[in-house]
């Protein structure tokens, strides 16, 4: 008896998942050879973003687009829907939300209500649909010239960036960004 739970405990031992290690110390020897693979100045929270598992940044979501395809089988596009709230009159709002319901008070007397948005509430309703449109509408796009080729940002020693800043560029290291000097 005791045999049979001593082999279930290893048994289910050797099933458990992986542990993660949350603190992601590298050993010295993990440091080593992140350094000959990433470079003689790789810190542990490169090896780390290197080792780490996942979806490989910028790889699409299977699932998401799973999903998103399995909706829009039931309807139309959530965008299109509020684009015609957008454009709809107030008035018209106001018209196709009107409800009559028929209440029948203590003396068993039957008084209808009639319910529909106010002016108000429909130019409310249109806007808050307008500003969830927006950022698709109007959104900042990239720089591109005349062929429709994305434009390389400007790189002027002295003037846009200082003689370090382009040394670092053409090194293919990276810019410190000095907080102080970034508008908000």
């Amino acid at each position: 008896m005791v045999d049979q739970a001593k082999k279930a405990h290893d048994a289910r031992d050797l099933t458990r998942p992986e542990q993660l290690d949350l603190l992601g110390v590298p050993t010295p020897t993990e440091m080593l050879e992140a350094r000959r693979k990433l470079g003689p100045k790789a810190s542990a929270l490169e090896l780390t973003a290197e080792a780490r598992r996942g979806r490989p940044p910028g790889a699409k979501n299977r699932a998401g687009q799973d999903f998103r395809r399995y909706i829009m089988g039931f309807g139309q596009d959530p965008a299109i829907t509020l684009m015609q709230i957008q454009s709809t009159p107030a008035e018209i709002l106001m018209e196709q939300s009107r409800r009559t319901y028929t209440r029948i008070d203590r003396h068993g007397n039957p008084h209808e209500i009639v319910v529909e948005l106010s002016y108000g509430e429909a130019q409310q309703l249109r806007k808050q649909c307008a500003a969830e449109l927006m950022p698709f509408i109007h959104a900042k796009q990239a720089a591109v010239d005349k062929d429709g080729e994305a434009v390389a940002p400007l790189i002027i020693a002295g003037s846009t960036h200082t003689q370090q800043q382009v040394n670092d560029i053409i090194n293919a290291g990276t810019l410190d960004v000095d907080w102080d000097e970034v508008d908000d």
